[in-house]
């Protein structure tokens, strides 16, 4: 997929690949700055290396073993309320960390999350080749974090695009793409903008595809 990506549109056509924990190798990652694009993994695997190493001197710092962390040049400490999300969180962030066959040093972020309402916690870590501060890269994890919720695991149920409905490659190919064709232009029919009318109607994906389909059905009816 990604070849498929950089062979159609060149080098450097996206700025930022956002991956999950499975795409934590070196492969891909050479892959993806080879092309002069950057990567932001999120990771909740702490057997990691890189993870270890961040680790050890994120702890170090919080326990007073090595001092004042604002002493350390590079590393982050914040602590605050994410009013959107409605969750305490803290971060600790630093850079030069050495990721085994990658020749780019990476930045390593370790995030703590203590959401109100729900009464959970997260806890995960970012690595990226880009220069971002602590706070832009836990904002792209929960980028990453939304994609997977409202994208592949909503059009999973939608779909059942995990079945497999053919054996030929290409056929699946183009299959996936019209799903996500799709499944993009139910989404932007969804969005506040385009229902503000509706503002006290709340409906959900299901309810909306029914929708569409007898729509769809009473046009199909009246051109027949």
């Amino acid at each position: 997929m990604l070849d498929r990506v950089f062979d159609e549109y060149g080098d450097g056509f996206v700025d930022i690949f956002l991956l999950d924990g499975l795409y934590t190798d070196k492969k891909t990652i050479n892959q993806v700055l080879s092309h002069k694009s950057h990567v932001l993994i999120k990771s909740t695997e702490t057997g990691l290396n890189i993870i270890k190493d961040a680790e050890g001197l994120f702890n170090g710092f919080s326990s007073g073993l090595l001092g004042h962390w604002e002493e350390y040049p590079g590393m982050e400490h914040e602590k605050g309320f994410d009013s959107t999300r409605m969750c305490e969180y803290e971060l600790w962030a630093c850079g030069d960390f050495e990721f085994p066959g990658v020749k780019e040093s990476m930045k390593v972020a370790h995030i703590k999350e203590s959401y109100i309402k729900e009464e959970r916690t997260e806890d995960f870590f970012l690595i990226t080749d880009e220069n971002l501060s602590g706070l832009q890269m836990r904002e792209l994890g929960h980028i990453r974090w939304h994609i997977e919720n409202n994208g592949f695991k909503q059009l999973d149920e939608q779909t059942n695009c995990d079945h497999v409905y053919t054996h030929c490659a290409h056929t699946f190919v183009a299959l996936m793409l019209l799903m996500f064709i799709g499944w993009n232009l139910l989404l932007l029919f969804d969005l506040e903008d385009i229902k503000a009318g509706y503002e006290y109607v709340k409906w959900t994906l299901d309810f909306l595809s029914e929708l569409l389909k007898a729509d769809f059905y009473a046009e199909y009816q009246a051109l027949s």
